[in-house]
């Protein structure tokens, strides 16, 4: 499978979990279902919309962004990866995930 280009609006869950897998993000990174991980992004739908924010050892929500489709927060997720790799190979940090 190939990455999808970072504007790919088209994945569905399991699309998304398989670009994470490519990338190499472990599984304990991210909640793609709405558990509340500790130290992990999570993918949450409330109502009528989606949140997207990262969850720390404390249990506080940051960098919470909302959005009012599910494929526009699967995409924020995906290119959120995205670009903390791209940081990892420039900062030469192969274990960022």
């Amino acid at each position: 499978m190939v990455l999808l280009h970072f504007y790919d609006t088209s994945m569905n869950s399991i699309e998304l979990k398989e670009q994470l897998d490519l990338l190499g993000v472990n599984e304990v990174r991210y909640s793609l279902n709405g558990e509340l991980n500790i130290d992990s992004i999570i993918l949450f739908n409330i109502y009528n919309e989606w949140q997207v924010f990262y969850l720390d050892e404390r249990g506080g929500r940051n960098d919470k962004r909302v959005f009012q489709t599910e494929k526009e927060a699967r995409l924020f997720v995906l290119n959120l990866f995205i670009e903390a790799k791209k940081t990892c190979y420039r900062s030469q940090t192969f274990s960022c995930f």
